[in-house]
């Protein structure tokens, strides 16, 4: 039987699912056009991120919330996180080849702290997932007779046992690789001596590119297919929750009038919009356009040239660089 819900704005409403879609557009772009930019964007969204999976915790224990409360905020909290299934997935096929391994070579590298936080996060995330797919499914309040609805590349039913196995599969998935790859960054977790041995070879072959003045042949492309990867998965996610909305007839969550709606979305649209000015911006756009140059072999000479003439009289000559 369709039902019409009354959806709960303060966890998805229209300007909270705007603020995390800017985020992560955000944060592919800026990592492509604006590096220095995409650390602060991470952090915003582990804030985001982190706010809104204890909101749905509590909420949850209190029983205040319906199942589909929980998997359309757990889409939005969780989501981008579904990235490292792929990337798992890869991995497996590739048996851990660390020459074709698409997480090798981050257009921005996170720092120990951050991959803490948010492996702390993933793992907190997927274990509240695994309860809610067993236990809270069934136990949380819902309409009598209403069919709720999921999103499995096309409309599926949210107690449907295929679709509680395959989401029970993403989970572990992630649970699996988030542990393990914390317990290897704490160094309670080593490689195996197969993999070890391969990746002392790639290391030494990288290190030999490197003293030759070059870089990993296939590490542009290694980029863009992470970078391909992660943007298939956030537009994904982003049909998946509006088709979500609508399939479930979920009302008064598609208001902006409410501050606490406006609020989110402003924050990250004007960082959005701050990512696109700093990138026609010439003097932060300095780094971009010496990236650029680094691909160019007539303009290396030069380029290595402006960058010690850079060096050595101070940060306002950094427009050498441009010019």
């Amino acid at each position: 039987m369709a039902c019409t819900y009354t959806g709960n704005p303060s966890l998805y409403g229209l300007g909270i699912r705007t603020a995390f879609y800017f985020l992560w557009f955000s944060s592919l772009v800026a990592s492509w056009i604006t590096r220095p930019e995409v650390p602060t964007i991470r952090f915003i969204h582990a804030l985001f991120v982190g706010a809104t999976l204890l909101s749905i915790i509590i909420l949850s224990s209190w029983a205040t919330v319906m199942p589909i409360d929980v998997y359309i905020t757990v889409l939005l909290a969780m989501g981008t996180f579904y990235g490292l299934v792929p990337y798992y997935l890869w991995r497996a096929v590739t048996v851990c080849n660390p020459f074709v391994d698409m997480g090798r070579w981050p257009r921005v590298k996170s720092t120990g702290m951050m991959k803490l936080v948010v492996g702390l996060m993933v793992i907190g995330g997927a274990c509240f997932q695994i309860w809610f797919w067993t236990t809270g499914l069934h136990e949380l309040p819902r309409e009598r007779n209403c069919q709720t609805w999921g999103f499995f590349f096309s409309r599926a039913k949210l107690d449907a046992p295929v679709f509680v196995a395959a989401n029970m599969v993403f989970v572990i998935l992630i649970l699996i690789g988030a542990t393990m790859v914390l317990m290897r960054d704490l160094g309670m977790l080593g490689l195996p001596w197969w993999m070890a041995k391969r990746e002392k070879s790639f290391r030494k072959m990288v290190k030999r590119a490197e003293h030759r003045g070059e870089e990993y042949s296939w590490k542009r492309e290694l980029q863009f297919a992470q970078g391909v990867s992660d943007l298939a998965v956030v537009s994904v996610l982003v049909i998946a929750i509006e088709l979500t909305i609508q399939w479930n007839n979920l009302t008064a969550v598609n208001d902006l009038a409410d501050p606490a709606q406006m609020i989110p979305m402003v924050v990250s649209a004007g960082l959005f919009a701050h990512v696109g000015y700093v990138w026609v911006n010439p003097y932060h756009n300095a780094e971009i356009i010496e990236d650029l140059m680094k691909d160019m072999p007539e303009a290396s000479n030069s380029s290595s040239g402006s960058r010690r003439r850079s060096r050595s009289r101070g940060s306002a000559d950094v427009t050498v660089i441009v010019g």
